[in-house]
């Protein structure tokens, strides 16, 4: 008989009790998962949209109905818009390196675009735009009049062309994965937006107050070397009463200390349930090792090693451990993929979600971790109860 074998028909003949030890393990790498893979997307994601998202400042309408947050991180498309005069205004303030502006047509839905998985439609001028062009693939084609650029949540389209407001396009690339509202939008030359938005219904009184030709929804501006973007934002709101800068880098700074206390708060309560599974998992298998008393006592008996009724012990402790983590990390991380995009949609957050690959490495760290747990736990009360003997450990135990 193998020691692998003995630790399998020990589970087989308690298997209440071996549930019952394997749930404790599962459930606390469960949460412990959970939420690490949940921080981890949020900060992703916030790390991306810092280091890639290529503009220092976000400007908008001062009337717009969402905040630069939500326009950044979250696909909420504004029909405010402001004049075309707004983007040289904004360029020709100290310490403005470069610009590009953009148009925010109408929301979409299934009805009037065959793209799914997207909800607004954003004009970028090719011939200006930074903000876009680090996101994108490596076999992208130049955004002609007749094409679009897709989000990483859009899905693939047959033929390569697709229907948006009734006219057809012709997908020229795609958007690597963001985190933010880049990954729900679709991108078009600046004119050709504009010229759709001109043609929708639901915006005929938009274009009652302003000239969609002209108009420009948000600025993107880069600063200088140098440049506090802080300052400038302050000096474009001073220069062009109606809109309102954000700066970049404090909008994160911003998200990244909300992001941080939530971290906090919940780290502190995964901490306390992992404490307190773990105090739970070192009772149960001390209880597991002294109700074995009598049947290791009984194999020491019969002529089998110490190493080898130990081990049989342990080998059951470990496959119990890893099985539950396997099967608790593997629900974690299930759990944050599915969490991720709905804390993207309600609190505004970037989220990019560990890939496949990731999330098999993290199922493994857990399974290696939980193995090492328990065998630690066990490994005190295993000793503790062949103390004395075959024959002291047979009549302390009980081999009914």
């Amino acid at each position: 008989m193998s020691v692998m074998l003995l630790g399998w028909r020990n589970i087989q003949r308690r298997l209440a009790s071996s549930v019952a030890t394997g749930a404790i393990v599962m459930l606390t790498v469960l949460v412990a998962v959970t939420g690490a893979c949940t921080y981890r997307a949020i900060g992703a994601g916030l790390s991306l949209a810092s280091d890639r998202l290529g503009a220092d400042i976000i400007v908008l309408p001062s009337e717009v109905g969402v905040s630069a947050q939500e326009a950044l991180f979250v696909a909420e498309p504004a029909n405010v818009y402001m004049p075309a005069n707004t983007v040289d205004i904004v360029e020709s303030v100290p310490g403005v390196e470069r610009v590009t502006p953009q148009f925010f047509t109408q929301s979409l839905n299934q009805s009037c675009c065959s793209v799914l998985g997207v909800t607004r439609v954003v004009g970028v001028d090719p011939e200006s735009d930074f903000v876009i062009a680090p996101w994108l693939s490596s076999d992208a084609a130049p955004l002609e009049e007749n094409g679009i650029y897709l989000g990483a949540d859009a899905p693939e389209v047959t033929g390569g062309m697709a229907t948006i407001l009734g006219r057809q396009f012709v997908v020229a690339g795609r958007l690597e994965a963001t985190g933010s509202s880049v990954d729900e939008t679709i991108f078009m030359n600046l004119d050709t937006a504009r010229s759709l938005g001109w043609e929708s219904p639901y915006l005929a009184n938009v274009w009652k107050m302003a000239d969609p030709f002209t108009s420009v929804s948000a600025v993107m501006v880069s600063v200088e070397p140098g440049a506090d973007p802080e300052v400038v934002a302050r000096a474009i709101d001073d220069a062009c009463p109606v809109s309102s800068a954000t700066a970049v880098s404090g909008l994160v700074r911003n998200t990244a200390s909300q992001l941080g206390l939530f971290a906090a708060l919940f780290g502190g309560m995964v901490a306390a349930v992992a404490l307190i599974a773990m105090l739970g998992l070192a009772g149960r298998l001390s209880f597991l090792a002294r109700e074995r008393r009598a049947e290791m006592g009984f194999l020491r008996a019969v002529g089998f090693s110490r190493r080898f009724v130990v081990g049989g012990l342990l080998c059951e402790v470990a496959m119990l451990g890893v099985t539950g983590a396997a099967v608790g990390g593997a629900l974690g991380c299930g759990i944050a993929a599915y969490l991720a995009p709905r804390i993207h949609q309600v609190m505004a957050l970037p989220a990019a979600p560990p890939g496949a690959v990731q999330m098999v490495g993290i199922v493994v760290l857990a399974c290696a971790i939980a193995l090492a747990v328990c065998l630690a736990a066990a490994a005190v009360p295993v000793r503790g109860a062949l103390r004395g003997g075959a024959l002291a450990a047979m009549q302390k135990g009980d081999l009914a």
